[in-house]
């Protein structure tokens, strides 16, 4: 009992350990999720902005037309790539988020293993006495 008991322990620190590993990590793609949402934000800004621009110069400067849709364009693939990058980590959030609810209730059964053992070990030791 006293070997299980010690080895429930143990376990359950791993468990621990994993579950403050996933949680770091959660909080670190949280972090870049709401940085690059942020850039995301900030570049769909821009991007309106160049197409706000785009249309007024059309009128000014029938020149400066082609420069300005190549920044577009640019603005664009970057936003593109920003969403990609964006679904990319929702998708690594999602994936962490179901591995650690996997491992709380793996860590409640551990725990509940664990009590049932102790109170038979105390059980046990209250009839030895």
């Amino acid at each position: 009992i006293e070997k299980l008991s010690g080895e429930l322990k143990e376990k359950d620190l791993v468990i621990q350990n994993l579950n403050a590993k996933i949680n770091g990590m959660i909080n670190k793609f949280s972090s870049e999720y709401r940085a690059l949402k942020m850039q995301l934000d900030q570049e769909s800004a821009k991007l309106q902005q160049q197409e706000q621009i785009v249309e007024l110069l059309t009128l000014e400067k029938n020149d400066s037309i082609y420069d300005l849709e190549q920044k577009n364009a640019s603005l664009s693939d970057e936003n593109s790539n920003l969403n990609f990058r964006f679904t990319e980590m929702d998708s690594q959030i999602r994936s962490l988020t179901k591995e650690n609810e996997k491992l709380v209730e793996l860590n409640k059964q551990l725990n509940q293993k664990s009590k049932f053992e102790s109170d038979k070990f105390n059980e046990l030791s209250q009839r030895l006495e």
